[in-house]
C-alpha cells in the first residue's frame, strides 16, 4: 500500500520493540528505513528492523550464521550515504564505545571498520550528519 501523502499508511508486520536512544536511518532510493539498537526498561538492544516504505511492512533483519554484528549499544550514531550506513560509538550495558560498522545495503553484511589515525574517544548521545560537496 503506497502512501499517498494525504493519509496515514497502514503499516503491517511486527514493530521494533518500544525503545529509547536508538537510530532511524532512510535511504530514499531504496525506499527503506533502517531502525537499530536501542534501550528499553534495562535491556540494551542489538537488533535491526527495516521497514519497506513502498509497502509499509516492517521486517526484522536476520544475521547469517557467525556473521559479524556491532554489539548491542544505544546512545550510537547512524548516517547513511551511498547504500551504506555507518554505526559509530554509543554504550553498551556500561561501557562507552567509539568502534566503526558499515552495512552494506547491497550485501546486506555487517563489517566492523578500522579508520586510522585519531580515532574519536568513546561517546554516547553524539550527533551525526553527511554532507556532499557540489563540485
Amino acid at each position: 500500500m503506497a502512501n499517498d501523502g494525504g493519509s496515514n499508511p497502514l503499516v503491517r508486520g511486527p514493530p521494533p520493540s518500544p525503545r529509547l536512544w536508538h537510530t532511524a536511518v532512510s535511504f530514499q532510493d531504496q525506499r527503506t528505513l533502517f531502525v537499530f539498537g536501542g534501550f528499553n526498561q534495562g535491556s540494551v538492544y542489538q537488533d535491526m528492523w527495516i521497514l519497506n516504505t513502498d509497502t509499509w511492512v516492517w521486517k526484522k533483519w536476520t544475521p547469517g550464521v557467525n556473521a559479524p554484528v556491532p554489539s548491542a549499544r544505544a546512545g550510537h550514531i547512524a548516517v547513511g550515504f551511498a547504500n551504506k550506513m555507518f554505526v559509530f560509538g554509543g554504550q553498551e550495558e556500561v561501557r562507552l564505545l567509539n568502534d566503526l560498522w558499515e552495512f552494506d545495503l547491497n550485501t546486506n553484511q555487517w563489517k566492523q571498520l578500522n579508520p586510522t589515525g585519531d580515532i574519536p574517544a568513546p561517546r554516547v548521545g553524539a550527533k551525526g550528519a553527511v554532507f556532499s560537496e557540489a563540485r
